[in-house]
């Protein structure tokens, strides 16, 4: 039957509890005194329907379109100030595409596109607290967001022994209602961490005879690009260049050996992958603390399957 249809739906039940005490030390008592020991608890429940339906048009080509929902249980906030509540994120998806194969399967090429909302989405803001003598970390929920976007891949096989894949993704994710965040009105703004372009190109290329008996020998090229970004809410205030990082790999693969060199980075590219700290929600004029991509590197791996 070139037709399917799945339907499903998944039940679930968190229960989040904290406990602890909040304790200042000398720096921060006058402002913070110590919290007396707290315990919270809250259980979150969720039913998570999905649906897909896929059709066969022959050997060679199938399209599909899947439905799915999602949640995200809420928790709860613990900083100088205390314990804060946040509520659970609910997301719909939909996506469509197609998967299809040619010159018998020596080409593959398959696309999509999606559009992901989200309700109550949780994000992790800065909050000046203290008359503005401290500045605490604290997750809460924006109203609304979405992500729209397409994938296409493309496998290859020119010929016996490489083998070419390449992926592009598009993604235009922003906040669609968040007009009371710590920052303002955010509506429209891209939300954190959200690259609009990732792209990846893998070649590689194994011997057909063996050099050892039971081994052959291989050489594989990695390439990735990310395109600009910012991990902040307010993407004004921080904002990462794209990056992209090569890596190459020789070894042998036996049946269930195999041994690697490997050099990562090899263009010794100088790239930020977001920042962390106490302020990592970047407030205008508190020093954030950027994360550095490993730089070059050097190795040998080994891996055996039993």
């Amino acid at each position: 039957n070139p037709l399917e249809i799945t339907v499903g739906a998944r039940f679930s039940r968190d229960t989040v509890d904290v406990t602890g005490q909040t304790i200042s030390s000398c720096l921060t008592s006058a402002v913070f005194p110590t919290i007396a020991s707290f315990e919270n608890e809250e259980s979150f429940t969720a039913i998570t329907p999905n649906a897909s339906i896929r059709y066969q048009w022959n050997d060679n080509l199938s399209t599909y379109f899947s439905f799915s929902t999602g949640y995200r249980p809420g928790g709860f906030s613990t900083n100088l100030v205390g314990t804060q509540s946040f509520d659970e994120e609910k997301a719909k998806s939909y996506e469509i595409g197609f998967k299809s194969s040619w010159f018998n399967r020596r080409l593959q090429l398959n696309a999509s596109g999606f559009i992901l909302n989200y309700e109550d989405i949780q994000v992790t803001t800065a909050q000046v607290v203290g008359g503005g003598t401290a500045v605490v970390l604290a997750v809460e929920n924006a109203a609304t967001a979405r992500s729209i976007g397409s994938e296409i891949g493309i496998i290859a096989l020119p010929f016996e022994g490489l083998r070419l894949d390449a992926q592009y993704g598009i993604n235009d994710a922003r906040f669609t209602d968040f007009t009371d965040s710590p920052f303002g009105d955010l509506t429209d703004r891209r939300l954190p961490n959200a690259p609009l372009h990732t792209f990846s190109l893998t070649a590689e290329y194994q011997h057909p005879d063996e050099v050892f008996p039971g081994y052959k020998a291989f050489v594989r090229a990695e390439y990735s690009f990310k395109s600009g970004f910012s991990n902040l809410l307010d993407p004004s205030l921080l904002t990462f260049d794209s990056y992209d990082v090569t890596n190459f790999r020789i070894g042998l693969r036996g049946q269930n050996f195999t041994i690697t060199a490997f050099v990562e980075n090899a263009f010794d590219e100088v790239y930020s992958t977001g920042s962390t700290s106490l302020t990592a929600a970047g407030l205008a004029g508190v020093p954030v603390n950027v994360d550095v991509g490993p730089t070059r590197r050097f190795g040998v791996v080994a891996k055996e399957r039993f």
